[in-house]
């Protein structure tokens, strides 16, 4: 169906992710690779035809790209046809229209519902219609004691049936008058309501013609952008899939799969190293400023002078922490894999410890040992 097509063009984007973040995980004895596991996992469940593009191997996943291209072809096919179906019902559905308006008569249909409730004939100049004689009906002898609105009820009665409308009529002319109606009274009320119901019948047939009209011209309107929509998400639909073919998913000797981007760890992480190093030149600002007027020591600071460091300080050891913690997790993650962590790692927790030193007058007090700093880390590590 179109929308599991666009599931799997959509699933072929995350499995990228997902295999990215696996193959680091895994590369870095990540606890969380079992999470990307099961993510994995969960993809090929719902859409199997993902199965053919990855295969699991010890050191990570091997993605076959011509796989993947051969599944999103067989996609962009199957899209195509349902396009060309629906541009087909899309334009039957635009002709439709053009006949329904063309045939409709619906400013023909209400014109003659108007005449017949306005201006059915003239009298002394002034048009006289369905309303008009209705209205003239109260007062007279046959409609003592009826209201307008009563015998509109009466016409709309006698529109249908008469006799039941004339029953009706003769027990609200008693209950109204303490008496029963006189044959010439009752004759009269008969004859007018006899031609009033037939006007009122066909004033409602127009009515029901124009209302049947319009709603058809709706439901092909609403057919129409129904159509219009499937055609464009169709159509937006094969441009992704043909983007996902795009992937580019190269299997290196090791097995694991190597692309050009980059796993949510690392944006992550680069991100946090981004916003540290901010906070830090702000905090260098501040620093700068404040040492000008008085000693760089947290003892000393009142005030509104107090109050920014706050601020200052709760940025920075936000941000700070939760990127000391995932080089922490990376670095036990290689010593548990028997890995040398990389030297960079070592450096930038230096960096930051320095930083709680500087800025957030933060002493070396989690950091057992007297050797280099490097030293002092791995062995609180």
């Amino acid at each position: 169906t179109t929308e599991n097509a666009k599931d799997i063009a959509e699933s072929f984007k995350t499995l990228e992710q997902e295999v990215i973040d696996y193959n680091y995980a895994m590369e870095n004895g990540l606890t969380s690779v079992d999470t990307h596991k099961k993510a994995i996992d969960t993809l090929i469940d719902k859409f199997p035809t993902l199965k053919s593009a990855i295969e699991e191997s010890a050191d990570g996943y091997l993605v076959f790209n011509d796989n993947i291209k051969s599944v999103i072809d067989l996609q962009i096919i199957m899209l195509e046809n349902q396009k060309k179906i629906a541009e087909n019902s899309l334009a039957m559905a635009e002709n439709e229209l053009k006949i329904l308006k063309a045939n409709s008569n619906i400013e023909k249909l209400e014109q003659k519902a108007k005449t017949l409730e306005t201006s059915i004939y003239s009298f002394n100049g002034v048009s006289v219609g369905l309303t008009t004689m209705i209205k003239d009906l109260v007062g007279t002898p046959s409609m003592k004691g009826f209201s307008e609105q009563e015998i509109k009820e009466l016409v709309a009665m006698a529109s249908i049936d008469q006799d039941t409308a004339m029953k009706k009529y003769k027990d609200d002319y008693k209950a109204k008058n303490k008496m029963e109606v006189e044959g010439d009274t009752y004759s009269s009320a008969k004859n007018s309501l006899g031609v009033l119901g037939v006007i009122y019948a066909d004033v409602q047939k127009l009515h029901t013609l124009i209302l049947e009209s319009k709603q058809s011209i709706l439901e092909t309107e609403g057919i129409i952008a129904s159509k219009t929509l499937e055609v464009e998400k169709l159509g937006k639909t094969i441009e992704e899939l043909k983007e996902a073919k795009d992937i580019k998913f190269e299997g290196k000797t090791s097995g694991t799969a190597e692309t050009e981007k980059l796993s949510t760890y690392e944006i992550n992480e680069s991100n946090l190293n981004k916003q540290v190093e901010d906070y830090v030149k702000e905090f260098e600002e501040f620093k700068k400023f404040i040492t000008e007027q008085q000693e760089w020591s947290k003892e000393t600071f009142k005030g509104t002078v107090l109050e920014q460091y706050e601020v200052l300080s709760s940025l920075l050891t936000s941000v700070l922490q939760k990127e000391k913690k995932i080089i922490q997790e990376r670095i036990m993650g290689n010593i548990s894999k028997d890995l040398i962590p990389k030297q960079t790692d070592w450096d930038r927790l230096a960096k930051l410890t320095s930083y709680e030193q500087t800025y957030l007058f933060k002493g070396a007090s989690g950091i057992t040992g007297s050797g280099t700093e490097k030293d002092n880390i791995a062995e609180n590590l």
